[in-house]
């Protein structure tokens, strides 16, 4: 298997880049066309390359002739799991771990704020105060809202909006590799899951909830559920079995 047939696309901004308005430009575009693209079915896109093999032997009538659709136009099929009606995309400071910083956003203006936030490291419409972002600072894990970062450089990636779930929800796995001098790569059999305290749910009142879209345990371990359903919201891959 590929890593890049698996992996959800991705972009990356860098406000220092001089090249970034027109990367910004790139991204919206898409960002806008990717759930009409999405949804166009499977006949549409077999028209349209059927129409484009036949514009590689044009006659003097096709020469006239304005498809209807061209094969430019569509984009290959996504999997499945990329779209559920929402449009869901992940932005993430480059220079952060532990889920600091990561913002969803299914709309245009939500892109803007957090872009403008991560510039001072302020959310201008929730903090009431000034706060200073730096090494000496760390922010408030508790705040729903997880921009309070200074950044400038940042991945774009797309959420995959119908994840495998575990008891309804989310979870990544964590593992163990060694990689030796040669490159060969070898896998601990003691891996875990950890998972989220919440139910997923794509509801647009709570994409901005962190307990059900991100499953870092330095997130989670501020949550009202944290532990509620497995010690530390960690299982182990036996415990999997039983679930």
């Amino acid at each position: 298997m590929e890593l890049f047939k698996i992996t959800p696309i991705t972009f990356i901004l860098d406000m220092y880049d001089p090249y970034y308005t027109t990367d910004y430009q790139i991204f919206l575009k898409y960002f806008k066309d990717f759930a009409k693209n999405h949804e166009r079915n499977d006949a549409e896109i077999k028209e349209a390359a059927e129409l484009q093999k036949a514009e590689s032997k044009p006659s003097s009538t096709q020469k006239q002739q304005s498809p209807r659709l061209s094969m430019k136009h569509v984009n290959v099929k996504l999997p499945d799991t990329y779209y559920n009606g929402c449009n869901l995309w992940l932005l993430k400071p480059t220079d952060y771990n532990r889920g600091r910083g990561i913002n969803l956003f299914n709309k245009q203006s939500t892109l803007e704020h957090c872009l403008k936030c991560f510039q001072t490291g302020e959310d201008g419409e929730k903090s009431s105060a000034p706060k200073k972002v730096g090494s000496s600072s760390t922010p408030n894990p508790k705040n729903t809202n997880l921009n309070l970062v200074k950044s400038h450089r940042f991945v774009v990636q797309k959420y995959i909006e119908k994840p495998m779930l575990i008891d309804q929800r989310k979870f990544d796995i964590r593992t163990w590799v060694l990689i030796d001098h040669e490159m060969n790569l070898y896998q601990f059999k003691e891996s875990y899951l950890r998972l989220s305290s919440e139910p997923f749910s794509l509801d647009e009142t709570q994409i901005e909830d962190k307990y059900i879209h991100l499953t870092n345990n330095a997130v989670q371990k501020y949550g009202k559920n944290y532990g509620k359903h497995e010690s530390g919201n960690i299982i182990s891959f036996d415990e999997i079995e039983v679930k």
